[in-house]
């Protein structure tokens, strides 16, 4: 679980099944399913704070 700002600066807390971590285009992503959104998603890691790793069971 963390805390996201997108490239609207809207603040989002995100729930992510982390799959891997990449370089694109001059920075790193972390590449997951986002539990919230049901979709596959890239996070740019600098506009992501707050980490916290949970033991949140899947369904």
């Amino acid at each position: 679980m963390f805390d996201y700002i997108n490239s609207n600066n809207e603040k989002s807390t995100r729930r992510v099944l982390p799959v891997k971590k990449l370089f694109k285009d001059k920075a790193w992503y972390l590449d997951g399913y986002c539990l919230d959104k049901q979709a596959d998603r890239l996070f740019k890691i600098n506009r992501m704070s707050n980490l916290l790793e949970t033991s949140e069971a899947l369904e």
